[in-house]
């Protein structure tokens, strides 16, 4: 049966009932498209969580104290934070992800609270041989 592809407009011979497509190629263009044209859609069908809402805003301001807003475990608790203002989720589901914002929360605080950094213990060390250094040429 002839169709005409709708990524293309080209006549194709179909051979089902529910091709819409001359071939690979124009559906995954297609495909692109829509996920592309959908900006605010999941591609998991989730809606989008809100930018800002009371919980994504403590998480931040938390994350921002600590200074580990822009890190992996950060990032990842914001998202959670997010995903759980946004989605009524079930009460099994609900606590899941409050583990998981508790989870990354510890890690994202502990990463930042390790102690001096290692660039720090050296040049700590590189001052104390100097120092050794200059009171033995004396």
């Amino acid at each position: 049966m002839p169709r005409t592809c709708q990524q293309c407009g080209a006549e194709f011979v179909a051979r089902s009932p529910r091709a819409r497509y001359c071939g690979d190629a124009c559906r995954a263009r297609a495909r692109y498209r829509r996920v592309k044209d959908s900006a605010t859609a999941d591609l998991f069908g989730l809606p989008m969580p809100p930018e800002s809402s009371d919980l994504a805003d403590a998480v931040t301001a938390e994350l921002q104290a600590a200074g580990a807003l822009h890190t992996v475990p950060g990032v990842a608790a914001l998202t959670i934070a997010r995903r759980i203002d946004a989605c009524p989720e079930s009460s099994a589901g609900l606590a899941t992800l409050t583990r998981e914002l508790r989870a990354c929360m510890a890690q994202a605080v502990a990463d930042t609270n390790t102690g001096p950094s290692l660039i720090d213990a050296l040049v700590e060390r590189r001052r104390q041989r100097q120092t050794q250094a200059a009171g033995s040429h004396t």
